[in-house]
């Protein structure tokens, strides 16, 4: 298929974002930051089609909600790690959480449930 013709297609969804491949589940973070939303979700493009096997935080972005544009994975799978599963993010602009160290960029803040440890903060 043309790169082109991707969000085109006769059965995709036109009001919901889709990955360009593979299969995605939750929602792992919703966050607008700096004029855009940023859209974390589950996300799994193992080429044997089994779903569930290589979790990934998959990245998006829209400015409107309707139109996304799909950004490199953003939390890889590690073999120190695992998997990466559920989590949430927030972007934390008065540094509520006290991770913030200095001045300049608002403290952006992910928690993450990943496969050999129970869950990390980051």
């Amino acid at each position: 298929m043309k790169k082109n013709n991707l969000y085109h297609e006769k059965y995709r969804p036109q009001f919901h974002f889709t990955a360009k491949k593979g299969w995605l589940n939750d929602p792992t973070g919703l966050v607008f930051n700096k004029g855009e939303y940023h859209l974390f979700y589950q996300h799994d493009i193992n080429p044997n089609g089994r779903a569930g096997k290589n979790m990934r935080w998959g990245h998006a972005v829209s400015q409107n909600l309707v139109s996304w544009q799909e950004l490199p994975i953003a939390l890889e799978l590690s073999n120190e790690f695992g998997q990466n599963y559920s989590g949430s993010a927030i972007v934390d602009y008065k540094n509520v959480s006290g991770f913030k160290k200095g001045k300049g960029e608002k403290a952006k803040i992910q928690k993450l449930t990943i496969s050999k440890l129970k869950s990390i903060w980051f």
